[in-house]
């Protein structure tokens, strides 16, 4: 990463290593611009340079890779979240209950004997752990592969009424993480794999990383032995100073998602600690919103349409000057506004990949790329080509 804050330029890289572009941080998590306050309080997982599972300390940011094509995926932003799944560690079959199938214990996706090779022994295996919570909108995920491609049906049930949500989960060779959401009533949850025609009778699954949380997608792997775990939240904020253009200016940023979230999810705040506003925000893949308001003058809301399928990146980009205020997603057509109060009010503060307001803590959970400002509104087709593929 770069930063020329004396230029009000600035380049934020989270792919490559602060001091050497081009490192990608197999060791040194540490090494985020010191121009950038970041926070957890808490330990959490992430993916190194080789691919493996492994535990970050508390208060150190989490720069993840693919565990599966090993490239830098930037550094990953949640909110706090808590697996309810007991064993997730997969410690034998604790806590599971199952039928028509047996079990042994594999390597998994940290190097250690953590996933477990699931065995057909009946026409319908199946296998799952109950959860007495409910109410409450929750997303179930596993990673799951198989020595040879089949299809298994994961799904969130409730005890005594059956699924509320599935989904047909296409097994290969290599470790793929599958997730769905819905809402349980009454009487608790169940994450539940089972086979359909996909698996039976000595046909064999592999599962590793089994994970039940409230909200909306999946987060981060949470490992859990004999009790739920709960992970801090992820801030990281950069304070306005002399780099900030209060006349014009423009503001990029690209992340990564393994699925869109089913709520809010903000790319960028801005405002003051404990009053921060949205600048550049998602809702879903067909409402992206781009706003300037300080809860004082006449705001200013965009809806930018994305230029190509956020799959799985997306970039959005706004610039604003006196009278006017401009943005794109995804190198798509410019939408503008000259109403509402312009140039907006100058933030105290930014935020990325996190919106740590009292009242919306809404968080990226996903991976923050890169991100741009430039102390000048470029023009129209500048903007639709920052970070161009």
């Amino acid at each position: 990463m770069s930063t020329t804050l004396a230029r009000r330029l600035i380049n934020f890289d989270f792919t490559k290593d602060a001091t050497n572009a081009g490192d990608n941080y197999p060791t040194e998590l540490s090494k985020i611009d010191s121009a950038l306050s970041f926070a957890r309080a808490s330990t959490k997982s992430r993916f190194n340079a080789s691919g493996l599972l492994e535990t970050v300390a508390s208060g150190m940011p989490a720069l993840d890779f693919n565990p599966v094509t090993l490239a830098s995926r930037g550094l990953r932003m949640d909110g706090a979240r808590t697996n309810l799944i007991l064993n997730s560690t997969l410690n034998g079959a604790a806590y599971f209950g199952m039928g028509s199938c047996s079990y042994a214990n594999i390597t998994g996706m940290d190097g250690a004997n953590t996933g477990l090779a699931l065995t057909g022994t009946g026409a319908a295996p199946y296998f799952y752990q109950t959860i007495y919570y409910f109410g409450s909108l929750s997303t179930v995920s596993v990673w799951m592969k198989s020595p040879s491609a089949r299809t298994v049906h994961l799904t969130l049930q409730q005890p005594g009424i059956g699924e509320k949500a599935g989904i047909d989960c296409n097994l290969t060779t290599t470790w793929q993480r599958f997730q769905v959401s819905g809402v349980c009533s009454a009487t608790g949850m169940n994450l539940q794999i089972t086979g359909g025609a996909g698996w039976g009778n000595g046909q064999i699954i592999h599962i590793w990383g089994p994970q039940l949380e409230v909200g909306a997608c999946a987060s981060t792997y949470i490992p859990t032995t004999t009790a739920a775990v709960t992970r801090a939240a992820d801030t990281l904020s950069l304070p306005v100073g002399s780099w900030y253009n209060p006349v014009e200016g423009t503001w990029a940023i690209e992340v990564e998602m393994d699925t869109i979230p089913g709520m809010a999810s903000t790319l960028i705040g801005g405002g003051t600690p404990g009053h921060y506003l949205p600048l550049l925000a998602m809702q879903s893949d067909s409402n992206l919103i781009i706003t300037y308001n300080d809860e004082v003058n006449p705001q200013i809301n965009m809806n930018p349409a994305l230029g190509s399928a956020i799959s799985p990146r997306l970039v959005m980009a706004s610039s604003y000057k006196s009278g006017r205020a401009a943005c794109c997603a995804n190198w798509g057509a410019i939408t503008a506004s000259t109403s509402g109060y312009l140039p907006p009010t100058a933030p105290t503060i930014v935020a990325l990949g996190n919106f740590p307001s009292v009242y919306d803590p809404y968080s990226l959970y996903g991976w923050l790329r890169r991100f741009v400002y430039i102390p000048a509104a470029v023009s129209d087709l500048t903007l639709q080509q920052i970070f161009a593929r």
